[in-house]
């Protein structure tokens, strides 16, 4: 198997989430924490060209996603700073580069057969709705029965098609895999869980390794041939991490994706 880096990016900001559209568009949340900034950054899958960088919202830092389909972004403001409740409707096209409507009066839940589900809340409880993604016009009143709500939701979930993705392992998951790992590394040294994908004939593995302050950990990626139990790629995702981070890396029609040191987006062909 042949590894090599095909692009990367890096605006020095920490990646805080990597999300890929169903038109093979990578978008790139990256905060700057310091100075409470969030940037949004989209790049072409395929060749790593920077479609829009470093775009931002009126709201400079409480703001995140909640989805993107039909290469349109649907951001949300936060009710309250630090808090997780969610507020407004934000629609912006990654196409034409810009917020296309946007909404006070509506939270969003979920987006299934081109509709937005969201809620207002109501006197007693919420009261639930359905939007036009590309307008942000009403299209019907739900009510306030939450338990259909939930059931679409579900259904909306389970038809959520990851068929190109590769997701990660526990590695307690897999014998073989614990074998290889624990050629490598003493199960005393490793913090966390290790996290694995079998993939053609290799093992590709990531741990976090205990650094000598006691304090540190290292992160670890490694691709070993599962026949002679060799590596053939060996990286370092972060020298001195403050705590364990699963989730390091993943398979995405046939490349890998991972992020080195918090704030260099990598994108690897497999051969």
């Amino acid at each position: 198997m042949e590894i090599k880096k095909k692009y990367g990016y890096n605006n020095g900001n920490n990646i805080w989430r990597i999300l890929i559209t169903d038109s093979d568009k990578i978008i790139l949340e990256t905060r700057e924490t310091d100075s409470k900034e969030v940037f949004f950054t989209c790049l072409d899958f395929n060749s790593g060209e920077i479609l829009f960088d470093k775009m931002q919202l009126e709201e400079k830092y409480w703001v995140g996603i909640e989805a993107i389909k039909n290469d349109i972004i649907f951001f949300h403001k936060y009710a309250t700073p630090d808090m997780p409740g969610h507020k407004q409707l934000i629609a912006y096209s990654i196409n034409e580069k810009k917020v296309i409507w946007q909404s006070d009066e509506y939270v969003f839940l979920f987006y299934y057969q081109d509709k937005i589900y969201g809620y207002r809340e109501a006197f007693e409880g919420r009261n639930f709705y359905t939007v036009n993604p590309f307008t942000g016009e009403f299209i019907e009143d739900l009510g306030n029965d939450a338990n259909s709500i939930n059931t679409i939701r579900e259904i909306a979930r389970q038809e959520e098609d990851y068929s190109n993705y590769i997701f990660t392992n526990k590695i307690y998951e897999d014998e073989e895999a614990e074998s290889l790992l624990a050629s490598r590394v003493n199960a005393s040294e490793v913090s966390g869980d290790a996290e694995f994908i079998d993939y053609k004939g290799h093992l590709f593995l990531n741990y976090h390794k205990k650094l000598p302050d006691g304090k540190k950990l290292r992160n670890e990626f490694v691709i070993i041939n599962k026949e002679n139990g060799k590596p053939v790629f060996e990286l370092t995702l972060n020298k001195k991490a403050n705590h364990y981070a699963p989730d390091s890396f993943f398979i995405y029609k046939d490349k890998l994706i991972t992020v080195i040191e918090k704030t260099d987006f990598a994108v690897f062909d497999i051969r």
